[in-house]
């Protein structure tokens, strides 16, 4: 019996420490949302003088923020702009400190999804993520119609 409980007692250590070294190495698990716009921009060779594509946004939940922008390859050609260009251009407009500039505001939209969907003890409602994944939708097409408005107007 004296042997059994020590058996057992080395068993039961040796999971308890396995189990703390087992969470100490689990990585926090990221929600990342897809999703595909299509934009419509000022310029282009159609009929009413507009190109039309895609871009695939990704969206981290625990960030709240796009962590990736990829479009189609007919609005980079047309745009003369890659990716990671139109990423700086997003996050540059992002961190502007005027507000009201252009036709939509980042900070105000975050802001208002901030008010929207946060419950008076500070959690969040659902929602919140979803709100403000439009924002940086928003302020994505914005910097998008800029670029286009310039490559229409050379």
């Amino acid at each position: 019996m004296k042997n059994f409980k020590s058996i057992f007692s080395v068993l039961v250590m040796s999971l308890m420490m396995f189990s703390c070294n087992e969470s100490n190495q689990r990585e926090e698990v990221t929600n990342e949302i897809k999703r595909v716009e299509t934009i419509i921009l000022p310029g282009g060779t159609n009929a009413k003088g507009e190109i039309s594509g895609t871009v695939e946004f990704t969206f981290n939940e625990n960030s709240e923020a796009v962590t990736d922008i990829v479009m189609s390859p007919n609005l980079s050609d047309y745009l003369n702009l890659s990716d990671e260009e139109l990423e700086v251009m997003v996050n540059n407009e992002v961190q502007a400190t005027t507000a009201g500039a252009g036709e939509h505001d980042h900070a105000s939209c975050i802001q208002g999804c901030n008010t929207t969907y946060t419950n008076a003890d500070g959690t969040k409602k659902p929602g919140r993520g979803a709100c403000k994944f439009n924002c940086w939708v928003s302020t994505t097409v914005q910097v998008l119609k800029a670029v286009a408005t310039i490559t229409a107007s050379t």
